[in-house]
């Protein structure tokens, strides 16, 4: 069924808008000359759009600075308006804002206050900067800088007079008396011109009716000039040969404070030159300069002079003393060596030795010839046919080389402008040849097993004078192998070295080769002639038992015995399987699957533990690369049941707790406990006798002090 549900009455209602907005807007205290904003807030109360359209204020210094208008305001939107306050005089201001808008606005009318109060005037004159350093200032120049000021009162500042102390300072640009009004400023000029080098000091008072009446500006420089330093203060050469030159270098240096100025030189007598001074020249203080002064005299005897500099420096000019002495000519060539000994050399090869030719005189030496002589003996290269200065060396170069034993001689002859020419230097040396030994003269390798390698070693000596220099080998053919020769080889006079040469058959038959080693003995090459015999292979593997009998076993009890194989034939064996066969009978650990050499030998286990009673057979098997294989190793034994030995007593004594049981093979003992602890029953079984024994056995009682009795009578048992 549907329900009829009627609506008797609604209830609206709606919360009140509340604008926050004071009564009034207080600008408080504003300085006269100044301003000051505040902020009010316009709000839309109303359910449309509201549009304020002007906006109107009254009173004195209250101006409207926006936003500017008309101005919509959607609903619920607020607005702020800005209204500023400059009073031009002291006194309260009253005033009011006034909105035209459409719409419901609030508010739309605030009323404005706000006091206008005057500043107490100030008079102040700033001085910029307050300290003026000129730093340095070359004498007969100037320098300069500004000074300003500055009213940073708030009234006029009537500044009277400026005056001037210490000597060197000037002043410019001020023209007084004058007023500045307030923020107002003005500069001068004051300046620095030294009369002579040194420190200056002073100071500007400038006059006026500010607070501050005399305000003073502390002035300093330094007066500076140029010096010249020159080292070394004097130059002499010493001695120096007629027609050579020698030089010395000399350093400017500006020690003063001021640039240096270097205009023109002069002076220089003869035999003395300037290189290196390029005029003029300006030299920052602290700064310096090289030149250098040469001396090349023209005859044996002394030279004075000097060389003059014009500058701006005080002491200018600056005079620098030349002097040196002339000598006469020397004319010498020294040899490094006055005779080269070449030794021992190799027929048909080279040494070669160089000699060094020093200027030792003191005037330049003209090689003109080189010439060598004597058998093997040669000039290496180009003759040195060069002028050497004094101190001058040049080198050349001799080469020997022998083409006959035995020893040699020669000469090599300079011919030179020297006073010592021509300079002889002897030569000398010996030819000499090198031999090959080699030991065994061949290698007979004998019989080798087919896959198989022999091997022996070669001695290789030199018996000859010189160094034998084998070079290359050939061969040594199929089947054999060469190892430890690294060529080329050299080998000193007397020296020996070892390789080795190896034979590695591949079918049964004979085989010969040779070996040939390439030198610079006279009989090379050199043949060393190899033979070896292949043998066929045989490849055999002998057991150490071919049974094994391990008799009668207890059952769940094992024994063990051990087969070795031998490798009996003469190549090597390798062995894939060991297989055991038959009841109880096992492979011991794991199967020796190696390879076996000629005469090695492996071993393996077999393992009987038989499980029921009787005889039992079996075999293992020996699967490999041998010519009997499989082998076979026949196995037997034979499973016993086990034996025990029951006893039993009576005991008629009373405090007996327990009874040891002891055991022995002879009746008269020693004997055994076989009890670990004492049994509490008259009953024991002994299950550790083995067959074919004769066992004794005695019980003794404890009382529960722990006290033995003596042993009981004993009883025999035979096992079967």
């Amino acid at each position: 069924m549907a329900a009829l549900i009627c609506l008797t009455s609604i209830s609206v209602s709606a919360a009140k808008r509340h604008q926050s907005q004071p009564a009034g807007v207080d600008f408080g205290d504003v300085t006269v000359g100044t301003s000051s904003t505040q902020t009010v807030v316009v709000a839309n109360l109303g359910r449309g759009n509201a549009t304020i359209s002007a906006a109107s204020v009254t009173g004195g210094g209250f101006n409207y600075m926006g936003p500017a208008l008309p101005l919509t305001l959607s609903r619920g939107q607020s607005v702020n308006l800005t209204i500023n306050f400059a009073p031009s005089a002291a006194g309260v201001s009253t005033g009011n804002l006034s909105l035209s808008a459409s719409g419901n606005i609030s508010p739309n009318s605030v009323p404005l206050t706000g006091t206008g109060v005057q500043t107490q005037q100030t008079l102040s004159l700033t001085v910029n900067p307050q300290s003026v350093s000129f730093g340095n200032v070359p004498v007969g120049t100037s320098g300069s800088q500004t000074i300003s000021l500055l009213n940073s009162g708030n009234g006029p500042v009537n500044v009277s007079k400026a005056t001037m102390a210490g000597n060197s300072f000037g002043m410019s640009g001020l023209a007084l008396p004058m007023t500045l009004g307030p923020g107002q400023s003005t500069a001068f000029t004051v300046s620095f011109a030294p009369a002579g080098a040194g420190s200056a000091s002073g100071n500007i008072s400038v006059v006026s009716d500010a607070a501050n009446p005399v305000s003073t500006v502390a002035l300093n420089g330094m007066g500076v000039q140029p010096q010249i330093s020159v080292a070394p203060g004097s130059v002499s050469f010493g001695t120096v040969t007629v027609g050579q030159t020698t030089s010395q270098t000399v350093t400017l240096t500006n020690t003063g404070g001021a640039n240096l100025n270097i205009t023109q030189f002069s002076g220089l007598g003869t035999g003395f030159s300037v290189n290196g001074l390029a005029l003029p020249l300006t030299l920052a203080p602290g700064k310096s300069t090289a030149f250098t002064v040469g001396f090349t005299p023209a005859s044996g005897a002394s030279f004075s002079s000097s060389l003059t500099l014009v500058s701006n420096a005080p002491t200018s000019p600056t005079a620098i003393p030349l002097s040196g002495t002339g000598l006469a000519q020397v004319l010498q060539l020294t040899p490094s060596a006055t005779s080269l000994n070449f030794g021992s050399q190799t027929l048909n090869a080279s040494a070669t030795q160089s000699v060094t030719l020093t200027n030792t005189g003191n005037a330049a030496v003209s090689i003109s010839q080189v010439n060598v002589a004597g058998s093997g003996f040669t000039l290496s290269g180009s003759a040195p046919l060069v002028t050497l200065s004094a101190g001058q060396a040049v080198s050349f170069r001799v080469t020997f080389a022998p083409t006959t034993a035995g020893s040699a001689t020669g000469s090599a002859s300079i011919v030179s402008t020297a006073a010592n020419s021509p300079l002889s230097i002897s030569l000398s040396g010996v030819g000499v040849q090198s031999q090959i030994s080699v030991v065994p003269g061949s290698v007979s390798f004998g019989s080798v097993t087919v896959g198989q390698s022999n091997s022996q070693t070669i001695t290789l000596s030199n018996p000859g004078t010189a160094n034998l220099n084998v070079t290359q080998s050939a061969g040594p053919g199929t089947g054999f192998g060469l190892t430890g020769l690294a060529l080329p080889l050299t080998l000193a006079p007397g020296k020996s070295t070892t390789f080795t040469v190896s034979f590695t058959p591949t079918s049964g038959n004979s085989s010969s080769s040779s070996l040939t080693l390439v030198s610079d003995a006279p009989n090379s090459p050199t043949t060393i002639p190899l033979s070896g015999t292949g043998l066929a292979q045989v490849l055999q593997l002998t057991p150490s038992a071919t049974s094994l009998n391990f008799g009668s076993q207890t059952l769940n009890a094992s024994a063990t015995q051990n087969v070795t194989l031998t490798n009996t034939g003469n190549a090597a064996v390798s062995i894939s399987q060991v297989n055991v066969t038959g009841t109880g009978f096992t492979l011991n650990g794991s199967a020796p699957l190696v390879t076996l050499s000629a005469g090695q030998t492996a071993s393996f286990g077999v393992t009987f533990a038989p499980t029921v009673a009787g005889s039992a057979t079996g075999s293992a098997s020996v699967v490999s690369t041998a010519a009997n294989s499989p082998l076979s190793i026949s196995l037997s034994g034979s499973g016993a049941q086990p034996h025990f030995v029951s006893l039993a007593w009576s005991e008629t004594s009373s405090g007996v707790v327990g009874y040891n049981v002891y055991s022995g093979t002879q009746p008269s003992g020693p004997t055994t406990k076989l009890t670990s602890t004492p049994v509490g029953t008259t009953t024991y079984t002994d299950n550790t006798v083995q067959s074919g024994q004769t066992y004794y056995y005695w019980v003794t009682a404890l009382d529960a002090s722990g006290d033995e009795s003596a042993y009981s009578s004993d009883v025999v048992a035979t096992i079967p």
